[in-house]
Protein backbone atom coordinates (compact mmCIF):
# COMPACT_ATOMS: atom_id res chain seq x y z
CA UNK A 1 0.00 0.00 0.00
CA UNK A 2 2.82 2.37 0.88
CA UNK A 3 4.58 1.57 -2.39
CA UNK A 4 1.35 2.28 -4.31
CA UNK A 5 0.93 5.65 -2.59
CA UNK A 6 4.53 6.58 -3.39
CA UNK A 7 4.08 5.59 -7.03
CA UNK A 8 0.92 7.68 -7.25
CA UNK A 9 2.64 10.74 -5.79
CA UNK A 10 5.55 10.36 -8.20
CA UNK A 11 3.17 10.07 -11.12
CA UNK A 12 1.32 13.21 -10.07
CA UNK A 13 4.60 15.08 -9.68
CA UNK A 14 5.71 14.04 -13.16
CA UNK A 15 2.43 15.36 -14.63
CA UNK A 16 2.61 18.72 -12.89
CA UNK A 17 4.10 21.73 -14.62
CA UNK A 18 7.48 23.17 -13.65
CA UNK A 19 6.35 26.75 -14.22
CA UNK A 20 3.14 28.69 -13.75
CA UNK A 21 2.83 31.36 -16.44
CA UNK A 22 1.05 34.48 -15.08
CA UNK A 23 -0.75 35.15 -18.37
CA UNK A 24 -4.45 34.72 -19.13
CA UNK A 25 -5.25 31.49 -21.04
CA UNK A 26 -6.18 33.32 -24.28
CA UNK A 27 -3.20 35.70 -24.19
CA UNK A 28 0.26 35.27 -25.65
CA UNK A 29 2.32 33.41 -23.02
CA UNK A 30 5.55 34.87 -24.42
CA UNK A 31 4.46 38.39 -23.50
CA UNK A 32 4.90 40.74 -20.61
CA UNK A 33 2.32 43.41 -21.42
CA UNK A 34 -0.76 43.69 -23.67
CA UNK A 35 -2.52 40.37 -24.22
CA UNK A 36 -1.63 40.00 -27.92
CA UNK A 37 2.08 40.75 -27.69
CA UNK A 38 4.52 39.69 -28.96
CA UNK A 39 2.75 40.08 -32.27
CA UNK A 40 2.45 38.49 -34.76
CA UNK A 41 3.07 35.11 -33.18
CA UNK A 42 2.67 31.45 -34.02
CA UNK A 43 1.02 31.04 -30.63
CA UNK A 44 -2.09 32.15 -32.55
CA UNK A 45 -1.58 29.62 -35.36
CA UNK A 46 -2.59 25.99 -35.77
CA UNK A 47 -1.65 23.32 -38.31
CA UNK A 48 -3.96 23.12 -41.32
CA UNK A 49 -2.83 20.86 -44.18
CA UNK A 50 -5.50 22.34 -46.46
CA UNK A 51 -3.75 25.73 -46.71
CA UNK A 52 -0.78 26.79 -48.82
CA UNK A 53 1.39 27.41 -45.74
CA UNK A 54 0.15 24.40 -43.81
CA UNK A 55 -0.93 26.81 -41.07
CA UNK A 56 -4.03 28.83 -40.21
CA UNK A 57 -4.64 31.66 -37.77
CA UNK A 58 -6.51 30.78 -34.58
CA UNK A 59 -6.80 34.06 -32.67
CA UNK A 60 -9.04 33.69 -29.60
CA UNK A 61 -11.74 36.32 -29.28
CA UNK A 62 -10.63 36.89 -25.69
CA UNK A 63 -7.18 38.01 -26.91
CA UNK A 64 -8.63 41.04 -28.71
CA UNK A 65 -9.80 44.40 -27.36
CA UNK A 66 -13.57 44.20 -26.87
CA UNK A 67 -14.64 47.13 -29.06
CA UNK A 68 -12.87 49.75 -31.14
CA UNK A 69 -14.61 52.80 -32.61
CA UNK A 70 -17.93 51.14 -31.79
CA UNK A 71 -16.95 48.11 -33.87
CA UNK A 72 -17.10 44.79 -32.06
CA UNK A 73 -13.94 42.87 -32.85
CA UNK A 74 -14.45 39.29 -33.98
CA UNK A 75 -11.35 37.30 -35.03
CA UNK A 76 -13.24 34.99 -37.38
CA UNK A 77 -12.32 37.02 -40.46
CA UNK A 78 -8.61 36.99 -39.65
CA UNK A 79 -8.81 33.30 -38.77
CA UNK A 80 -9.60 32.47 -42.40
CA UNK A 81 -6.01 33.39 -43.32
CA UNK A 82 -3.08 30.97 -43.58
CA UNK A 83 -0.72 33.45 -41.95
CA UNK A 84 -0.25 37.04 -40.85
CA UNK A 85 -0.10 40.24 -42.86
CA UNK A 86 3.19 40.78 -44.75
CA UNK A 87 3.13 44.50 -43.94
CA UNK A 88 2.07 44.71 -40.27
CA UNK A 89 4.70 45.75 -37.70
CA UNK A 90 6.12 43.40 -35.08
CA UNK A 91 5.26 44.49 -31.55
CA UNK A 92 6.46 43.58 -28.07
CA UNK A 93 5.90 45.56 -24.85
CA UNK A 94 7.27 45.86 -21.33
CA UNK A 95 5.90 47.46 -18.22
CA UNK A 96 8.02 50.30 -16.90
CA UNK A 97 9.30 51.42 -20.29
CA UNK A 98 12.19 50.68 -22.64
CA UNK A 99 15.39 52.61 -23.36
CA UNK A 100 15.91 53.79 -26.96
CA UNK A 101 19.67 53.35 -26.65
CA UNK A 102 21.16 51.09 -29.31
CA UNK A 103 17.95 50.37 -31.20
CA UNK A 104 18.07 50.43 -35.04
CA UNK A 105 16.56 53.88 -35.55
CA UNK A 106 14.61 55.09 -38.59
CA UNK A 107 17.12 55.64 -41.38
CA UNK A 108 19.53 53.07 -39.92
CA UNK A 109 17.94 49.84 -41.13
CA UNK A 110 21.33 48.60 -42.32
CA UNK A 111 22.47 48.39 -38.70
CA UNK A 112 19.86 45.70 -38.06
CA UNK A 113 21.67 43.34 -40.46
CA UNK A 114 24.84 43.24 -38.37
CA UNK A 115 25.59 40.79 -35.58
CA UNK A 116 25.83 43.78 -33.23
CA UNK A 117 22.16 44.69 -33.69
CA UNK A 118 20.10 44.65 -30.51
CA UNK A 119 17.08 43.30 -32.40
CA UNK A 120 16.76 40.86 -35.27
CA UNK A 121 14.24 39.45 -37.71
CA UNK A 122 15.19 36.27 -39.58
CA UNK A 123 13.51 34.69 -42.58
CA UNK A 124 13.49 31.12 -41.28
CA UNK A 125 12.70 29.83 -44.78
CA UNK A 126 15.90 31.27 -46.25
CA UNK A 127 18.04 32.00 -43.18
CA UNK A 128 18.51 35.64 -44.20
CA UNK A 129 18.32 38.55 -41.78
CA UNK A 130 15.61 41.12 -42.50
CA UNK A 131 16.46 44.82 -42.45
CA UNK A 132 14.24 46.78 -40.07
CA UNK A 133 14.03 49.80 -37.82
CA UNK A 134 12.65 50.09 -34.30
CA UNK A 135 10.33 52.65 -32.73
CA UNK A 136 9.11 52.93 -29.17
CA UNK A 137 5.54 53.58 -28.20
CA UNK A 138 4.85 56.78 -26.32
CA UNK A 139 6.04 56.53 -22.69
CA UNK A 140 3.52 56.67 -19.88
CA UNK A 141 3.65 58.42 -16.54
CA UNK A 142 2.22 55.24 -15.05
CA UNK A 143 5.16 52.99 -14.08
CA UNK A 144 2.92 49.92 -14.47
CA UNK A 145 1.90 50.80 -18.03
CA UNK A 146 3.52 48.87 -20.86
CA UNK A 147 5.60 50.60 -23.51
CA UNK A 148 5.69 49.07 -26.98
CA UNK A 149 8.80 48.12 -28.95
CA UNK A 150 7.78 48.22 -32.61
CA UNK A 151 9.94 46.53 -35.26
CA UNK A 152 9.20 47.71 -38.81
CA UNK A 153 10.65 45.62 -41.67
CA UNK A 154 12.09 47.81 -44.41
CA UNK A 155 10.33 45.84 -47.12
CA UNK A 156 7.27 43.67 -47.46
CA UNK A 157 7.75 40.21 -45.96
CA UNK A 158 7.54 37.23 -48.31
CA UNK A 159 4.21 35.46 -48.47
CA UNK A 160 4.28 31.87 -47.28
CA UNK A 161 7.57 32.26 -45.40
CA UNK A 162 8.14 31.70 -41.71
CA UNK A 163 9.94 34.38 -39.71
CA UNK A 164 11.59 34.56 -36.30
CA UNK A 165 12.17 37.72 -34.29
CA UNK A 166 14.36 38.39 -31.31
CA UNK A 167 15.02 41.18 -28.83
CA UNK A 168 18.41 40.76 -27.24
CA UNK A 169 19.79 41.56 -23.81
CA UNK A 170 21.41 44.67 -25.34
CA UNK A 171 17.98 46.32 -25.13
CA UNK A 172 17.48 47.77 -21.67
CA UNK A 173 14.64 49.05 -19.55
CA UNK A 174 13.98 52.79 -19.41
CA UNK A 175 15.99 53.09 -16.19
CA UNK A 176 18.96 51.22 -17.67
CA UNK A 177 18.31 47.97 -15.86
CA UNK A 178 17.79 44.61 -17.55
CA UNK A 179 14.47 43.99 -19.23
CA UNK A 180 12.41 41.28 -17.60
CA UNK A 181 12.49 37.98 -19.47
CA UNK A 182 8.86 36.83 -19.86
CA UNK A 183 8.12 33.73 -17.80
CA UNK A 184 6.80 31.78 -20.77
CA UNK A 185 9.86 32.47 -22.90
CA UNK A 186 12.18 31.50 -20.04
CA UNK A 187 10.29 28.21 -19.70
CA UNK A 188 10.84 27.39 -23.37
CA UNK A 189 14.50 28.39 -23.17
CA UNK A 190 15.09 26.35 -20.03
CA UNK A 191 13.02 23.33 -21.14
CA UNK A 192 10.53 23.68 -18.30
CA UNK A 193 6.93 22.58 -18.69
CA UNK A 194 4.16 25.08 -17.93
CA UNK A 195 0.48 25.29 -17.15
CA UNK A 196 -0.29 27.42 -20.24
CA UNK A 197 -1.97 25.43 -23.02
CA UNK A 198 -1.07 27.83 -25.83
CA UNK A 199 2.60 27.74 -24.88
CA UNK A 200 2.68 23.97 -24.67
CA UNK A 201 0.97 23.72 -28.06
CA UNK A 202 3.70 25.80 -29.69
CA UNK A 203 6.60 24.12 -27.86
CA UNK A 204 7.29 21.34 -30.44
CA UNK A 205 8.15 23.89 -33.17
CA UNK A 206 10.05 26.34 -30.98
CA UNK A 207 13.41 24.58 -31.18
CA UNK A 208 13.50 25.76 -34.80
CA UNK A 209 13.10 29.36 -33.60
CA UNK A 210 16.08 29.09 -31.27
CA UNK A 211 18.08 27.43 -34.06
CA UNK A 212 17.27 30.16 -36.59
CA UNK A 213 18.17 32.96 -34.20
CA UNK A 214 21.39 31.26 -33.08
CA UNK A 215 22.42 30.64 -36.69
CA UNK A 216 21.93 34.37 -37.24
CA UNK A 217 24.34 35.04 -34.36
CA UNK A 218 22.14 35.27 -31.26
CA UNK A 219 22.05 32.26 -28.91
CA UNK A 220 19.12 31.74 -26.56
CA UNK A 221 20.97 33.07 -23.50
CA UNK A 222 21.39 36.45 -25.23
CA UNK A 223 17.66 36.86 -25.86
CA UNK A 224 15.17 38.67 -23.67
CA UNK A 225 12.44 37.23 -25.88
CA UNK A 226 12.08 35.52 -29.24
CA UNK A 227 9.10 34.40 -31.25
CA UNK A 228 8.03 33.28 -34.72
CA UNK A 229 5.13 33.62 -37.15
CA UNK A 230 3.99 32.61 -40.62
CA UNK A 231 3.22 35.17 -43.33
CA UNK A 232 0.05 34.58 -45.32
CA UNK A 233 0.54 33.08 -48.77
CA UNK A 234 -1.80 35.62 -50.35
CA UNK A 235 -4.66 38.04 -49.65
CA UNK A 236 -6.95 37.21 -46.78
CA UNK A 237 -10.08 35.37 -47.97
CA UNK A 238 -13.09 37.60 -48.53
CA UNK A 239 -15.08 37.52 -45.26
CA UNK A 240 -18.35 37.87 -47.18
CA UNK A 241 -17.76 34.37 -48.52
CA UNK A 242 -17.95 32.86 -45.04
CA UNK A 243 -21.14 31.63 -43.46
CA UNK A 244 -20.81 33.79 -40.36
CA UNK A 245 -21.46 37.39 -41.38
CA UNK A 246 -20.36 38.53 -37.93
CA UNK A 247 -16.78 38.32 -39.17
CA UNK A 248 -17.36 41.49 -41.20
CA UNK A 249 -16.54 43.39 -38.02
CA UNK A 250 -12.92 42.28 -38.27
CA UNK A 251 -12.72 43.55 -41.85
CA UNK A 252 -12.50 47.08 -40.41
CA UNK A 253 -8.82 46.40 -39.68
CA UNK A 254 -6.26 44.79 -41.98
CA UNK A 255 -4.48 43.26 -38.99
CA UNK A 256 -5.43 42.91 -35.31
CA UNK A 257 -2.46 45.06 -34.33
CA UNK A 258 -4.27 47.94 -36.06
CA UNK A 259 -7.11 47.36 -33.61
CA UNK A 260 -4.68 47.66 -30.69
CA UNK A 261 -3.38 50.97 -32.03
CA UNK A 262 -6.91 52.26 -32.67
CA UNK A 263 -7.83 51.31 -29.11
CA UNK A 264 -4.91 53.36 -27.82
CA UNK A 265 -3.28 50.28 -26.30
CA UNK A 266 -0.22 51.02 -28.44
CA UNK A 267 0.36 54.74 -28.73
CA UNK A 268 2.94 55.91 -31.23
CA UNK A 269 5.42 58.66 -30.49
CA UNK A 270 4.77 61.75 -32.65
CA UNK A 271 7.23 62.26 -35.49
CA UNK A 272 9.92 64.86 -34.68
CA UNK A 273 8.55 67.39 -37.20
CA UNK A 274 5.04 67.16 -35.74
CA UNK A 275 5.92 67.89 -32.14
Amino acid sequence: MRELLLATLLALASCSSDTSVPVEPACNPLGAGPCMTPWPSSVFEVDDPSTATGRRLAIPAAALPGRTDLVALDPAGWNLADGFSPTAPLVMAWKGGVSPEGLPAPGDAGDSLTTESSTLIVDVTTGARVAHTVELGAPSADPLAAQAVILRPSSRLVGGHRYAAGITTRVRAADGSELAVPTGFAALRDHKSTDHELLEAMRPRFAEVFEALETAGVPADELVVGWDFTVASGPRPDPTAARDRAILSSAAYADPIDALMAQGLIEMRPAPDSE
